[in-house]
């Protein structure tokens, strides 16, 4: 009996993290894509994998029990604190190379 609540616990961390890194992710690469639009930051190959990764997080946040009201709020979030940062914003040149070295293979 010990063991089933402990598998429970378990797997309840264990889906609450992977949620986190969903949504995390989620707003990184939604944040970037629209950094992109402002600053062309990237080429047509790492600005489709952006999107095949951002619609991946979207579909891992959906299947966690997120509701598309939810997603539109926290892309809406993302959105807005990237057209808030200039172009030479330090944390959106480091985020662009880190996403051109993690996507250019």
């Amino acid at each position: 009996m010990r063991f089933i609540f402990l598998a429970l616990a378990l797997g309840t961390a264990t889906a609450a993290s992977a949620t986190e890194n969903a949504r995390t992710a989620f707003v990184e690469r939604r944040g970037l894509l629209e950094a992109d639009v402002q600053c062309r930051l990237f080429d047509p190959s790492i600005r489709a994998a952006l999107s095949v990764g951002l619609a991946q997080t979207r579909g891992a946040l959906l299947r966690a029990g997120w509701t598309n009201a939810n997603l539109r709020d926290l892309e809406t979030a993302a959105i807005n604190a990237a057209r808030a940062r200039q172009c030479n914003d330090e944390r959106t040149a480091t985020a662009a190379a880190n996403a051109r070295r993690s996507f250019a293979t």
